[in-house]
């Protein structure tokens, strides 16, 4: 049920429809113009006016896109389905693009504003099996609640962008508090793990290598797992032997979704690869020197390839070591530079053996930093969660405030 004296105008008779096009890149004069060729992706604000290729004179009037002029309604009808635009100078648009030149009783800042309020719709709407798009005869038909007199169009929009704009200072706001939070872990293990190589360290203290701090008296205290993917469904299981991958492995915890596990006959034939309660574990490859160290309690488990686990000595505190090899510690920094070049970067044992740290004195001592840290980071996070909630809802608010003006029971399905 519209307001009274608002009416249901079709998109198509309220001015003509046009789509563009691509001029040929194998024309040097088409290109590197001043003129901006707007596609898809160039549509990211209410008012268009910048691209990443520009047309020539020559370009623009060579019948192969379609010459848009200050005002014209954008409307991205492929790939990006659902971003709205004004043209905010003359430019042409590409086939991704539709416009149309509104009509003089139609104000193209409310008719953009309400398709904004759309993009869920306009989505759900596009057809075709290999790109996607929104078809002439869907853009002619969709239905737009229009006030009675364009004065009302131009006071409804002008209020709706007051908002969008206090709406998105706000935005900014809380994406700098989020960034600033997180900033704060990096500069809270800095603190912690900001000594140089060969730098002097604190009375008691030593710079170690990873193999200094291994349980050398075992067979293979450090070992990446034996197996990717290659399992046969006779050996996976809906129960039994976990099988831990890199995606499981978070920083400093366990992601406990989504295990595959093996049959015991297997576990047997790979047992070597079985980690145990205190085994610090490191991801090799993609993000790679995320850690986690084995909690007490874990079920039988056994390492997938491009997972590491290292087996310490009694008189090491695995959390310290898993904290300093993290992403975030000089340590990750290290090996980050030394696995770089590959087509696939990745580690391996060899780098890992020789990374190089500071090492305090003792167990004790070692754990009392891990708790300093671990606290720390906890009021962190809460920096973090309360930022992040905060702009989740900040970018809600601009979907709420077209709700409040365009959230008609329409027959058509045109209405959010």
């Amino acid at each position: 049920m519209l307001p009274k004296g608002w009416t249901w105008v079709k998109l198509g008779r309220m001015g003509k429809l046009t789509q563009g096009g691509t001029p040929s890149t194998d024309v040097a004069e088409f290109w590197n113009g001043k003129i901006p060729f707007i596609t898809g992706a160039d549509v990211t604000n209410l008012f268009v006016a910048n691209a990443r290729s520009y047309l020539t004179s020559r370009g623009i009037d060579s019948g192969k896109t379609q010459k848009c002029e200050e005002g014209d309604l954008l409307i991205v009808s492929r790939t990006r389905v659902g971003r709205i635009g004004i043209a905010a100078t003359t430019l042409g648009i590409s086939q991704d693009v539709s416009a149309i030149k509104l009509k003089e009783r139609y104000h193209n800042k409310y008719i953009a504003i309400y398709l904004s309020s759309l993009p869920k719709y306009l989505q759900e709407s596009s057809q075709g099996a290999i790109i996607k798009g929104l078809t002439r005869g869907f853009l002619e038909n969709l239905e737009i609640p229009v006030p009675p007199t364009i004065d009302d169009q131009f006071t409804i929009a002008n209020k709706l962008e007051k908002r969008a704009i206090n709406i998105e200072e706000m935005r900014r706001a809380a994406l700098l508090q989020k960034e600033a939070a997180e900033a704060m872990s990096g500069a809270i293990l800095r603190e912690l793990f900001s000594f140089k190589d060969g730098e002097r360290l604190p009375q008691g203290w030593k710079w170690a290598k990873t193999v200094d701090v291994l349980d050398n008296s075992l067979k293979s205290p450090i070992r990446m797992g034996p197996f990717g993917s290659q399992l046969t469904k006779d050996e996976l299981v809906s129960d039994g032997v976990f099988v831990l991958g890199i995606e499981h492995v978070l920083n400093n915890k366990f992601d406990d979704s989504g295990y595959k596990f093996i049959t015991n006959e297997k576990f047997q034939q790979l047992k070597g690869f079985q980690v145990r309660p205190g085994d610090v574990l490191m991801t090799m490859m993609g993000t790679i020197g995320r850690t986690a160290v084995v909690p007490e309690g874990m079920r039988p488990t056994i390492i997938s390839s491009h997972l590491l686990k290292m087996t310490l000595r009694k008189d090491v505190y695995p959390d310290y070591i898993a904290w300093v090899l993290s992403n975030l510690s000089p340590a990750y920094r290290q090996v980050h530079a030394e696995s770089q070049g590959a087509i696939m970067q990745g580690l391996n044992t060899g780098i890992i053996k020789k990374l190089v740290f500071p090492l305090p004195s003792n167990f004790d001592e070692q754990a009392a930093i891990v708790r300093t840290l671990e606290r720390k980071m906890t009021n962190v996070e809460k920096l973090r969660m309360t930022a992040r909630q905060q702009l989740e809802a900040i970018e809600a608010m601009p979907a709420a405030m077209l709700r409040e003006v365009f959230d008609f029971n329409a027959e058509t399905g045109a209405a959010i």
